[in-house]
């Protein structure tokens, strides 16, 4: 994976700089198609240069490097509200839980 990691990031940051110039995965799979990547490695990929500290951004054009605090602060409010819906799902999907499975359970019983 180092190699995906190096390749990305100097692609993206001499290439990919601003929300203008961003590229879709798609895109990056072309335009590096010599490394064979697949969607899963470019994504994982992605996810460990923002954990080790480097500025890439994805929106809905697609992936690039940030240039300015503003694009930082866009894609943590992107961030924020996915996790917040998929916290909602899990409340659900509990909730729902209890009454088909448990409740169901306690009528057995009961």
């Amino acid at each position: 994976m180092p190699d995906v990691k190096i390749n990305l990031l100097y692609y993206l940051k001499n290439h990919h700089q601003g929300r203008d110039k961003a590229i879709t995965i798609r895109q990056i799979m072309n335009e590096l198609r010599v490394l064979r990547l697949t969607d899963p490695d470019i994504r994982f990929a992605l996810r460990q240069l923002n954990l080790e500290g480097y500025p890439i951004v994805t929106c809905s054009q697609g992936v690039y490097w940030a240039t300015e605090p503003a694009d930082l602060d866009r894609y943590m409010a992107s961030l924020s509200s996915r996790a917040t819906k998929i916290f909602e799902r899990m409340r659900a999907i509990d909730k729902t839980k209890a009454r088909e499975f448990i409740g169901k359970q306690m009528e057995l019983f009961g």
